[in-house]
């Protein structure tokens, strides 16, 4: 049964099928957010159903589509967010948008005028491929686990991957130059392809001959770019995958090493806890 939530200004139909994780941004851990104007932000996996009307809102709202499907309606128009958009609403235009289709991944974020953003100010709704949604969505799962994780360090980490999101929010955000855009989503579309297969044989040169660039010159602008090597990238991916069956599946370690591209179980393992911070093990036993 659907939940419906009303206000002065605004309806929020959400269905009990739907999951959300809001940022707690109200704690000083997230400071850095807070002085930029970030009112609240969060990730959600929608359903049908799933649908937001707001008039007269007072902040600028931002959502960056990883998977599904979401459409906005404004002025009789329809604009459909499709996954590895990002959608920009100006502060005073009525929203309302909702799932298209049985699902709808997509991150979000609430931002006040006037604290620096002022530059986002155009006429109409803004919708363009994103440059940086799989780095964004990286940020924000990893403030989610480390909240999870119970260890002393965690706040540090916590403060460091705010710190990142805001970065990355604001290169999207102020991102200029076709060529630089187009370039970015090619490598967006590429880390798509590595996330649907993480279990391939991905190498260098294979990543490279799929960008349409030799293996050295492909090696330059990934790190350029993401600040990281192509390999360490798929890595990512990959643990991001095993994250996702550790806390959805109860599938044994080797059989997740094998869905993932790790050789066997003590492998996946060291390199888990290498980037993670806890063992497999403990990462699902703090989900469970």
């Amino acid at each position: 049964m659907a939940k419906s939530t009303t206000g002065i200004s605004q309806i929020i139909n959400f269905p009990e099928a739907c999951r959300e994780n809001r940022l707690p941004l109200y704690e000083q851990l997230y400071l850095p957010l807070n002085e930029q104007g970030i009112c609240t932000a969060g990730i959600s996996e929608l359903v049908t159903g799933y649908d937001v009307k707001r008039e007269c809102p007072d902040f600028f709202l931002v959502i960056f589509t990883f998977a599904g499907k979401g459409k906005f309606f404004c002025d009789n128009k329809i604009c459909y967010m499709n996954a590895g958009t990002v959608l920009i609403a100006q502060p005073g235009m009525r929203h309302h948008y909702q799932t298209e289709g049985s699902i709808w991944n997509m991150l979000w974020f609430h931002i006040q005028e006037n604290c620096g953003w002022d530059f986002l100010k155009e006429s109409g709704i803004i919708l363009r491929e994103s440059v940086y949604v799989l780095q964004l969505r990286y940020a924000m799962e990893q403030i989610f686990a480390e909240s999870l994780a119970e260890k002393n360090d965690a706040n540090i980490l916590n403060r460091m991957y705010s710190e990142m999101l805001l970065i990355y929010l604001r290169r999207e955000l102020t991102t200029s130059g076709i060529k630089d855009a187009q370039s970015h989503a090619r490598f967006s579309r590429l880390w798509e392809q590595v996330s649907s297969a993480p279990s391939a044989n991905w190498t260098i040169k294979k990543l490279a001959r799929e960008m349409c660039m030799s293996p050295s010159h492909f090696s330059r602008q990934c790190c350029l770019f993401y600040n990281i090597s192509p390999m360490r990238m798929v890595a990512r991916m990959r643990l991001q995958y095993v994250r996702e069956l550790l806390k959805n599946t109860d599938f044994k370690l080797n059989i997740i090493a094998e869905k993932v591209g790790y050789d066997n179980a003590f492998s996946l393992s060291a390199a888990f806890k290498k980037h993670i911070g806890v063992s497999p093990r403990q990462f699902r036993n703090n989900i469970h």
